[in-house]
């Protein structure tokens, strides 16, 4: 079986279905039954007669219907929610044909995109994201990987900060990028500084480690439990104060004494701009017994 990735005659994206029966290519929507094909060999003359196999046809379609695609017509799938908006359709089935990849090839389906407006990459695409402590930063350790073809995490910077899907690979093809790479990453880029050709990331955008949800790292599951201050950093209000804080106020100033007891203070100029009660905090704070530095 073929899945050949298309635009049709109102413009979406789809898979436009064939069986395959040797050298044969036969479109679903054909209702013959026996094909008849001639072979010359000098003068000799052979004659095929191929008879399609329905059965094993619908099972086939069957097979792909239940990755969640959807009958459009005798001889296309395709996606259900289709928008018709410019390369939006094609980009969602790209992603379901990399989503699939390994499945369909199982299956013994063939993609092809012949037909699409570039050479598109349809294999299996996953990364390798790895964040490792450092003495001032987090360092993003990260690959991505293109079937066989590893590319360094950075190098996709430039493409999700810009939301530019198409990333194009040294042998010509092109890839779609996953659109829940620009959701996941896209603070991770924007936030992090690049520094002798390495990702890196200030301590003080901690919360963004923490949402990536990455698989157990003993270091850095320690280092991020430092940085939380509802954990590490309770804070107890000096007696000298004759005021009463609101649970606001308390946690407003367990996070100024957090931001100064793990060296993270370049980030207090935007609290000192807060109103009043907060510079109070502040001064409070210095009365507080510190524990040992983060580092």
């Amino acid at each position: 079986m073929e899945l050949s990735a298309e635009f049709d005659w109102q413009g979406r994206a789809v898979m436009v279905v064939y069986f395959r029966y040797g050298e044969k290519r036969i479109m679903a929507g054909k209702h013959q039954k026996t094909f008849i094909d001639l072979k010359m060999e000098g003068a000799e003359i052979t004659f095929y007669k191929i008879e399609r196999q329905f059965p094993w046809e619908t099972k086939m379609i069957l097979n792909c219907l239940a990755l969640g695609l959807v009958k459009l017509n005798e001889n296309t799938l395709g996606l259900p929610g289709v928008t018709k908006v410019g390369n939006l359709d094609l980009y969602y089935l790209v992603e379901w044909m990399n989503t699939h990849s390994e499945e369909l090839q199982e299956q013994g389906i063939l993609i092809t995109t012949d037909r699409a407006p570039y050479n598109i990459f349809t294999g299996k695409i996953s990364a390798d994201i790895r964040v490792e402590p450092g003495e001032d930063w987090f360092d993003v350790k990260a690959v991505v990987f293109f079937g066989t073809i590893e590319v360094p995490f950075i190098q996709l910077r430039h493409y999700i900060l810009e939301g530019i899907r198409e990333f194009p690979l040294p042998g010509g093809e092109v890839v779609i990028l996953p659109w829940e790479w620009f959701n996941r990453y896209g603070d991770l880029f924007y936030f992090s500084e690049v520094i002798d050709g390495q990702l890196k990331l200030p301590y003080h955008y901690v919360q963004l480690v923490k949402d990536l949800n990455l698989p157990g790292n003993p270091a850095l599951s320690e280092r991020l439990n430092r940085l939380n201050p509802e954990l590490t950093f309770p804070v107890s209000i000096p007696e000298t104060l004759k005021a009463i804080l609101r649970p606001y106020q308390i946690e407003g100033l367990q996070w100024l004494f957090f931001y100064i007891t793990t060296n993270l203070a370049d980030v207090l100029p935007m609290i000192w701009a807060w109103e009043k009660p907060s510079r109070r905090w502040l001064c409070c704070s210095r009365s507080i017994q510190r524990p040992m530095p983060l580092h």
